[in-house]
């Protein structure tokens, strides 16, 4: 925002208090804001190291690195593609996801769960996420299982 609006810090972080009360989010307010598109927005923004960020993950990594290969998976994320593919090469699962939608793809997951739901038997599919609004209820609306991640452990109920 300081680059753009070649502003004071106190100027910047008033325009974002006024971006994150966006209902899509701070990416949208601010893409309209500069004319560019939240994909353009989200390489600026989330092009960042994971190493320091990304804490706890040995269980997740290891979890989905020993998930049967004939299980489909796919990676519905709000975060945006460059953090996304940053964080699974990181984690080096990068390639245990038949299918990634990020972020730039979607307004609300209930949009890609009602699809997923077309194109797949919803008793078939489970849900993992630690946001119950957007990640566990629509699923659970539409039949899908679901596993509420709440903290790292959690993650090894997938194999039960």
């Amino acid at each position: 925002i300081r680059n753009r609006e070649l502003c004071a810090e106190k100027i910047a972080k008033k325009i974002f208090n006024q971006a994150i009360v966006d209902p899509v989010g701070a990416s949208q307010y601010l893409s309209n804001r500069y004319e560019i598109t939240r994909s353009e927005y989200f390489n600026i923004v989330w092009d960042i190291n994971p190493q320091n960020i990304v804490k706890n993950y040995n269980l997740a990594q290891n979890t989905i690195s020993n998930i049967n290969p004939n299980i489909i998976l796919i990676l519905l994320t709000s975060a945006p593609e460059i953090w996304t593919k940053r964080v699974l090469s990181f984690l080096s699962i990068n390639d245990k996801f038949e299918k990634i939608i990020t972020g730039e793809k979607f307004k609300f997951k209930y949009e890609v769960f009602q699809e997923l739901s077309r194109k797949y038997q919803p008793n078939n599919i489970t849900s993992i996420g630690d946001q119950y609004t957007t990640d566990i209820q629509p699923a659970e609306v539409l039949g899908f299982k679901y596993l509420l991640i709440q903290k790292p452990e959690d993650i090894t109920n997938l194999s039960k």
